[in-house]
């Protein structure tokens, strides 16, 4: 999967163990492999067509080989490095993850397709640690609960919702960066 996605082992390793202790997914390790199962994988991919998910098995069989192979012989092979495009992860986990924070903001009920292409370039303009910035942004939607301004405590009755944190790179890194602080 480094590979595939260009990233370090060390940093696809914490991926997955994020998305692990996020309950998306379990992995099962031996000393010649990593068995990865999805958990709720309909959840987040009800939308593959029965045989867009053919392929993807096909994928993740060949994946698997791959793995297998870098693990047994320690090989570093880049000519199988095909797609020079940056992977990022499902954009819903931003979603997801502030459908689950969230006790007083404004609520979300629909992750539509503007929502999907401005968490889909959150993540990619933050490629290169993808991981942190989950983290950061899960922090950022508990602190926005915490900060009297950005839970409606203002002259306005404002507070911060998801579009607001998904609509630009500064919004979730003044939050955790303290700009709203009192």
């Amino acid at each position: 999967m480094a590979i595939r996605w260009g990233w370090s082992r060390k940093k696809t390793g914490n991926f997955l163990n994020l998305l692990e202790r996020e309950r998306m997914l379990t992995q099962k390790r031996t000393s010649k492999y990593t068995i990865i199962s999805l958990v709720n994988y309909d959840t987040y991919q009800s939308h593959i067509s029965e045989s867009t998910s053919k392929e993807h098995q096909t994928h993740i069989k060949g994946t698997s080989r791959e793995h297998q192979t870098h693990t047994n012989k320690n090989v570093k092979n880049d000519k199988n490095v095909k797609n020079d495009k940056i992977k990022t992860p499902n954009p819903k986990i931003l979603y997801d993850i502030y459908r689950e924070e969230n006790k007083i903001l404004p609520d979300v009920v629909a992750f539509t397709d503007k929502r999907k292409e401005k968490c889909k370039i959150r993540l990619q303009h933050f490629h290169e640690d993808t991981d942190n910035y989950i983290l950061k942004f899960r922090q950022a939607c508990q602190r926005c609960q915490l900060i009297p301004f950005l839970a409606g405590k203002n002259n306005m009755g404002w507070k911060a919702s998801f579009d607001w944190l998904i609509e630009n790179d500064e919004n979730m890194l003044k939050v955790i960066e303290g700009k709203y602080d009192a």
